[in-house]
């Protein structure tokens, strides 16, 4: 049985470091979503631990759709946070990635993203099943979006021979 966390805590926000806050940030820009709102965190409870694919209240008309905001709602703010980096270390044009989401309700959905622009090259590939993905609190969400952020960096690194 999943957790019975129904909602993130606010007061968690004070107690990620820099680089998280970073990251919650740039997933509730992804989410639409106002942390200094007082609802401002409930955009991002697509990312709660749930029985099945989604939250109850997230699941919509088209169910491979809600699925897709939610793996979209940690991959595209680790895309936004690489390229930021990227620009910062490599003076490298803006990365122009695209995230490609095969999304599954009975099985795995597939995450990958790609760059035609510089080569058709694929920086990050894995796939996990909808319902195993939900975080306890903030913090969680946040290192998830980190650890994708520093694949995509590493991988580019590797593929374009940058230090």
């Amino acid at each position: 049985m999943k957790a019975t966390v129904s909602e993130y805590d606010r007061k968690e926000l004070e107690t990620l470091t820099p680089e998280q806050y970073a990251a919650i940030e740039q997933v509730a820009i992804n989410r639409d979503a106002d942390l200094k709102a007082e609802d401002g965190l409930d955009p991002l409870g697509i990312l709660l631990p749930a029985e099945g694919c989604l939250p109850e209240s997230f699941i919509g008309d088209d169910l491979c759709r809600s699925i897709r905001q939610k793996f979209a709602a940690i991959v595209f703010p680790a895309m936004e946070l690489a390229q930021n980096e990227l620009e910062q270390l490599a003076k490298h044009p803006r990365v122009h990635w695209f995230l490609v989401i095969d999304a599954d309700y009975e099985d795995c959905t597939h995450l990958t993203v790609i760059d035609a622009d510089h080569g058709p090259h694929c920086y990050f590939h894995e796939y996990e099943k909808a319902w195993n993905i939900g975080y306890e609190n903030l913090a969680s969400i946040a290192n998830e979006v980190l650890r994708i952020k520093t694949a995509l960096v590493a991988r580019f690194k590797k593929v374009h021979r940058l230090r």
